[in-house]
């Protein structure tokens, strides 16, 4: 799959500069008490915004540069950087390419299935992968994508080229690594996580999933695609040496169903089968040849009986 972004690439059909819509300042609030955001020394122009600082009344501060909502919470991780010319998965292997092109036909189909409207997307971690930077014909002119990730600098890259590209709906990039983003409780309708849930738990116990609950509608629908381990003793062990914070469950099938079970109803999910092999690249370089790397694409809802206690 082609997750290049290159600055030398040739502009394609789009648009110019873009920034914060306007059309989606009604998805944010302050993450501490949940009021309004107030701007002050804004740039802007009858669409979005490019530069302003945000604050509330609790005390609350953010700023809006580069046309990227930037919070104080920044990467903490000593294991992790911006990969903004995208090396972590260079030279796939074959087989493994194979089960990406699986896994997107999957939710391409499943995305194509749903009925006609304006949705509001999520999609995180996208440091790690961007399953829409390469399938935004997916998202409707009446869609919001929300775009989250620690590094300014990686939402930058892609920013870019998507504006060079065209985007058919508005995007609101922002720079967070809490667990508290500026986001509205309950505006998130459908969430994608494309490695998403594997990526937090490089350096989080937790399941990614439940920390989006409080934004998530109740009717939201998430999908995505989990990695796993079949016997995969030796490339777990190597995974742990290589990131010292990561989670010894990450890359286990039964604990993610588990942990997705607790708040969650796993509506429908697929084994796409294994590759052996994901070659010498950065981002799969733990995986040992020979051992079992599964593609997991699922789809799941918020279970309802607990979904009034989080709003």
């Amino acid at each position: 799959p082609s997750q290049a972004i290159s600055r030398l690439a040739p502009p394609a059909a789009g648009g110019g500069q873009t920034g914060v819509p306007l059309s989606a300042l009604g998805l944010l609030c302050c993450p501490c008490c949940h009021g309004e955001l107030l701007l002050t020394n804004a740039s802007m122009n009858q669409s979005y915004i490019f530069q302003a600082d945000l604050h509330c009344a609790c005390g609350y501060t953010a700023k809006i540069q580069d046309g990227i909502v930037q919070t104080v919470h920044g990467n903490t991780s000593l294991y992790d950087k911006p990969d903004t010319t995208r090396e972590l998965y260079r030279d796939l292997p074959s087989k493994t390419l194979s089960l990406f092109e699986q896994s997107y036909h999957w939710l391409e189909n499943r995305l194509r299935a749903l009925p006609s409207g304006g949705r509001v997307w999520l999609e995180g971690y996208v440091n790690a992968w961007f399953f829409f930077h390469n399938h935004l014909d997916l998202l409707s002119p009446q869609d919001t994508l929300v775009v989250v990730d620690k590094f300014p600098e990686t939402l930058l890259a892609y920013k870019e080229v998507i504006q060079r590209q065209g985007c058919p709906c508005p995007i609101l990039y922002i720079a967070d690594s809490s667990d508290a983003p500026p986001i509205r409780p309950g505006a998130i309708q459908c969430v994608m996580d494309f490695f998403a849930a594997n990526e937090h738990n490089f350096y989080h116990q937790d399941l990614y999933l439940d920390t989006l609950r409080p934004y998530l509608a109740s009717d939201c629908r998430l999908f995505g695609v989990y990695f796993f381990f079949r016997r995969g003793v030796r490339s777990m062990k190597k995974l742990l040496a290589d990131y010292p914070e990561a989670a010894p469950h990450n890359f286990d099938f039964h604990w993610f169903q588990q942990a997705l079970s607790r708040h969650f109803l796993l509506l429908e999910t697929e084994d796409l089968g294994p590759s052996l092999d994901s070659g010498k690249n950065l981002g799969l370089g733990f995986h040992v040849a020979g051992e079992e790397l599964h593609l997991q694409p699922y789809c799941a809802r918020p279970r309802r009986e607990d979904h009034s206690t989080i709003q």
